[in-house]
């Protein structure tokens, strides 16, 4: 008869404890001889007792255990062991300079053997190509790159959108839940690829690998990886499916046509084999998703806790929504028209409350390994040897009173001086320092606190990702702000007129401007209850939301000038444009959407639907095409197909109607439509809306000539 399950596991839980303890007794003799260890001023207090006690305080307990040492000793630093390795714990300026400032230290091997429930390749037997902590610290550099950051914002805005949604506008949210879950899903995207991010599936079950992988990462586990038993069993299972579901979708993007700015195509275009690909794509989710998500969700409650920082940051956010935001569209598309610049320099309430919550928040142990030869500790004549560890609690700094007056209340009033006049080196570490500094972004920063009645949340409507680190500013802030180096979205939002156009391809613009039969704007107008003109509403913007789609302006002076070209009685034609900010390509006409599950319209439950954006010529009545064009530019090209030829005018009452032509030829209903002042078409703008939570009106375009 063979043993029962149960059985099997008690069985392997006992012999575990039992070489557990003989460790113990083993350990404890070897603490004699520390103990009995000689001492001199130039050698690191050794803590004496059993090790395994350390170590279990140092797993179980990291920040009373070191903070109370400190106490007890009177030292600024002491070392003690974890099994076979050392570790010195540094406090004060001098130790936080030196782990801070000292080059032949790597992160990376200091949290890989003692940081805790980070995946492990070696847990599955697979080496990576590095251990360097340097190259890891770059791709973090590269993946908040200033332009990445740019082009990302916007589908970070809409996973927060469709997290909303779902979440519905009444009731209660918990944030160690629903805004973790968020969190998740926006570091995915950021750090991965849109293939992966677009698989709500797939990023559902690497959270449950996490947590499950987090979980089964206890004490024991870290401290005898080698004993069998279940944890070990499902650590193991867990660490090996995020590798192969990572795997998959790192081959996907080495054999992708066309490659990408996405965080797996950027560690390939840097010359990393698929293991260190994956290895360094996990260690940025779970960094991310860990530091971001508890910040986060303190933010919120912080927030909800203190009224009167809520409504001065509330009033901050609609200041800013007010100042570059169209107040027709959704509020993530509002979010996604705020420059960059003004996300880092227009919401000092904001990044003076996160600090704070940061402060708080950030008080674990930062660990770091001497990779290198013997190193001494300026000002103090001690050591680091060979191999050792180093590890510094981030509480010394945040709750030091002689930095911080009254350390362990929350008042973020404090960094509205502190910013400016700080009182130690190194004070505030929530974005790293000195050689591990991360300078703070407030990209996809916190939150829309909208004021809506309807809304009964206690904190937050919209929670966007707090990304706490961003790359190193690849021009000076003065520079970046510099009026000639912004975008036409951007002057248009300073009311700065607008550059010339730029034409990268002369030829094909003359060309096509020659045939061009009139000049003119496109105004656009509400379709009344009788289907008849209504409600002037603006004209067709010059200026492209994100570069990728036109919208609604309220006047002539940011509109966009089109010039007619071909066409003629039952003949669609081209619009060429003129002023666009996207001056190629060259032809106003309509793209694929980029949720689109193909590119056919219909009438029916169909909701695939349109953008009215620029695009290269296509053949008339060739069908869609995969040609360039501005959404595809705009979003890293996907190979959204697009038609030139579509435009026919009234000739008695100037209307445009366009005509979408399907892949199997037949004509599809083509019906304009704006969301906030986002310009559509779709074959049912019913369907869109149900699909798009959001007011639609549905509108008519109509030549002015010029």
């Amino acid at each position: 008869m063979s043993p029962s399950h149960s059985t099997i596991e008690s069985l392997e839980s006992a012999w575990a404890a039992l070489v557990a303890l003989c460790l113990l007794l083993a350990v404890g003799a070897l603490s004699l001889r520390t103990r009995l260890a000689p001492k001199d001023s130039e050698t690191i207090h050794q803590l004496g007792g059993l090790p395994l006690l350390s170590a279990w305080l140092f797993f179980t307990q990291r920040y009373d255990f070191l903070i109370d040492t400190f106490k007890k000793t009177g030292q600024k630093m002491f070392r003690f062991r974890v099994l076979q390795y050392q570790v010195v714990a540094l406090s004060g300026e001098d130790g936080r300079r030196f782990f801070f400032g000292e080059r032949n230290l790597s992160m990376e091997e200091g949290f890989r053997i003692l940081g805790g429930p980070t995946p492990n390749p070696r847990d599955i037997n697979i080496d990576t190509m590095t251990d360097a902590s340097v190259p890891f610290i770059k791709h973090v550099h590269t993946l908040l790159r200033k332009d990445r950051l740019e082009n990302m914002l916007p589908e970070l805005l809409k996973d927060t959108h469709q997290s909303m949604l779902r979440l519905g506008s009444r009731g209660r949210l918990n944030p160690f839940e629903d805004m973790y879950n968020l969190v998740f899903q926006m570091t995915v995207r950021m750090a991965t690829c849109r293939e992966l991010a677009e698989e709500r599936s797939t990023v559902s079950r690497l959270l449950e690998l996490f947590a499950l992988h987090e979980k089964t990462s206890s004490p024991i586990s870290l401290l005898f990886p080698w004993l069998p038993g279940r944890s070990k069993r499902t650590k193991e299972a867990a660490t090996r499916e995020l590798f192969d579901i990572l795997a998959r979708y790192v081959s996907l993007r080495r054999n992708a046509v066309e490659p990408s700015s996405d965080g797996i195509d950027l560690l390939m275009q840097a010359g990393y084999d698929d293991t260190t690909n994956i290895s360094y794509t996990l260690g940025v989710i779970f960094a991310g998703v860990t530091n971001t998500g508890i910040n986060v969700c303190w933010c919120l409650i912080y927030l909800g806790a203190r009224p009167d920082w809520k409504d001065r940051i509330t009033a901050e956010v609609q200041r800013l929504l007010s100042r570059y935001g169209n107040p027709l569209d959704p509020t993530h598309i509002q979010f996604a028209a705020v420059p960059l610049h003004a996300w880092e320099d227009e919401m000092p309430m904001l990044e003076t409350f996160l600090k704070e919550t940061m402060r708080f928040t950030m008080a674990g142990t930062a660990l770091r390994r001497n990779v290198g030869t013997n190193i001494v500790i300026a000002n103090s004549g001690k050591q680091i040897r060979p191999k050792d560890f180093i590890a510094y609690s981030l509480g010394d700094a945040h709750f030091d009173a002689e930095i911080y007056e009254d350390p362990f209340a929350f008042d973020p009033s404090r960094f509205e001086e502190q910013i400016r006049s700080p009182k130690a080196v190194y004070p505030f570490l929530g974005w790293g320092a000195g050689v591990l500094a991360f300078q703070p972004n407030n990209v996809a920063l916190p939150c829309d606190l909208s004021a809506e009645q309807s809304h009964s949340y206690e904190s937050c409507r919209a929670l966007g990702a707090t990304f706490e680190t961003r790359a190193q500013r690849e021009t000076s802030a003065s520079a970046a702000r510099e009026p000639s180096r912004l975008t036409n979205a951007e002057r248009l939002a300073r009311r700065l007129p607008l550059k010339p156009p730029t034409r990268r391809s002369s030829a094909r613009r003359a060309a096509a401007s020659a045939q061009a039969a009139a000049r003119g704007y496109i105004q656009v107008f509400a379709v009344d209850n009788a289907g008849s003109l209504g409600t002037p509403l603006g004209f067709v913007s010059s200026g492209t939301l994100r570069g990728a789609q036109y919208t609604v302006v309220p006047g002539r002076d940011a509109a966009l000038v089109v010039a007619q070209n071909g066409g003629g009685p039952g003949r669609a034609g081209e619009l060429v444009t003129l002023n666009s900010d996207s001056p190629t390509p060259a032809y106003l006409g309509l793209v694929q959407g980029r949720d689109d599950t193909s590119s056919t319209l219909s009438a029916g439950r169909n909701v695939n639907y349109l953008y009215l954006a620029s695009t290269e010529h296509t053949s008339p009545n060739g069908g869609p095409q995969n040609v360039r064009n501005s959404v595809n530019n705009a979003f890293g090209g996907r190979g959204l197909t697009s038609e030139s030829v579509v435009w026919t005018t009234d000739s008695s009452t100037n209307v445009l109607s366009a005509q979408w032509t399907n892949p199997d030829g037949s004509r599809a209903p083509t019906v304009p439509f704006v969301q906030g002042a986002a310009i559509y078409f779709s074959g049912n703008p019913q369907a869109f809306q149900q699909a798009y939570p959001a007011p639609i009106r549905r509108i008519v375009l109509v030549f002015v000539p010029a």
